[in-house]
């Protein structure tokens, strides 16, 4: 993967977000260098609603190579209101968490399986056929439980 794509997959994997609250984010949850504004979230069923509980409304904790990376994103794409989205549709509206999942997710697991196929790898059956978003959460989460949560993970919230 490769730019919008990457950015996003590695901001799943770092900062344990859920799909519909990285893809409510605007730029102006940008409130500093290194934290983002949770104040929403997208629902395929509802669109854009508040966060999936009241926990979940926070500002986060970005490391600064994701700062750097999110701020050449930014730069990078054309709309720039201050409420437009960080990872727009061509529309302009957020990415549909179940697109995005369909022809993003499961297309780089599929090509991840053919690679490790051609190399003769020994690779379980089923290996990434059910990758998903809670896949990349619990990963974050599993790979950083000795520092506690993923809202641990996620770092002291500021005042937003």
């Amino acid at each position: 993967m490769d730019g919008r794509d990457r950015l996003i997959v590695r901001m799943f994997l770092l900062l344990g977000l859920r799909p519909g609250e990285l893809f409510a984010l605007r730029r102006n949850d940008r409130v500093s260098a290194q934290y983002l504004r949770i104040d929403e979230s997208v629902s395929a069923l509802a669109g854009l609603v508040e966060t999936k509980t009241a926990a979940s409304e926070a500002c986060i904790w970005v490391p600064q190579s994701h700062a750097i990376e999110l701020d050449f994103w930014l730069d990078a794409i054309h709309d720039r209101r201050h409420d437009a989205f960080m990872f727009p549709s061509r529309r302009g509206t957020p990415l549909s968490p179940n697109n995005f999942l369909k022809r993003v997710l499961k297309k780089a697991g599929e090509r991840t399986r053919k690679q490790l196929e051609q190399a003769q790898a020994t690779v379980p059956e089923g290996f990434l056929a059910n990758f998903t978003h809670q896949a990349l959460r619990r990963s974050c989460a599993t790979h950083m439980q000795h520092l506690g949560s993923v809202k641990d993970i996620q770092g002291p919230s500021p005042t937003c």
